[in-house]
């Protein structure tokens, strides 16, 4: 079953790096209309992944493990991840990174894919690498904000005293990394490989 779940974070991780639409190439690409629908996608297997842990770490029934991951999941990723980007889209105008700073050093190319990367800048012809990098980026900031979100989600619902609050965050941790790290790992390699397409590696 395992098995089954990472096949499919697989196939959908591949979908960030074909969302190249013109439309968005001509008015910038703001990073949430790519990363949510796979994101969306993921909820249900990412759901079962992390409440096969809970029974393992919480050590309650199955029901109560499921829900617990179902909720935490929900929350975190319908209103953590498009939170986030709105707060990190905020960062990236009050740092001035409102305004294209073209690409004519590596800094430059740097800057466009992490303090720009909520909202890349039209660089045409440079998007197929900039979108995998910059999902990366983000993706890297919602595992580790998606970690703290849920353990406190998971601190707030937890229905039973017994229920350690070390256990929970120990869940939290070990959950967000076990379903984040395949999914930036494929991120890392499809960066790398629009990279070298492109003859920057």
């Amino acid at each position: 079953m395992k098995q089954t779940h990472y096949v499919t974070i697989v196939a959908v991780v591949f979908s960030i790096v074909i969302w190249t639409h013109p439309v968005l190439a001509n008015a910038g690409v703001p990073m949430i209309f790519i990363i949510m629908p796979p994101a969306i996608i993921l909820v249900v297997p990412i759901i079962l992944i992390e409440g096969l842990l809970a029974k393992f770490i919480l050590q309650k029934p199955w029901t109560y493990c499921f829900q617990f991951s179902g909720i935490c999941n929900v929350l975190s990723t319908c209103v953590g991840i498009p939170a986030t980007w709105l707060i990190l889209v905020i960062f990236q105008m009050l740092s001035d990174g409102s305004s294209a700073k073209g690409l004519d050093s590596i800094k430059d190319y740097i800057y466009a894919v992490t303090i720009q990367a909520p909202w890349l800048f039209p660089y045409e012809s440079e998007l197929d690498w900039m979108i995998p990098v910059a999902a990366t980026v983000l993706t890297v900031i919602f595992w580790l904000i998606s970690i703290v979100i849920e353990a406190l989600i998971g601190l707030i619902i937890r229905k039973e005293k017994s229920l350690s609050w070390l256990r929970v965050i120990i869940w939290s941790i070990g959950g967000n990394t076990m379903t984040y790290i395949p999914v930036i790992s494929l991120l890392v390699f499809e960066s790398y490989r629009n990279l070298n397409l492109k003859g920057y590696i």
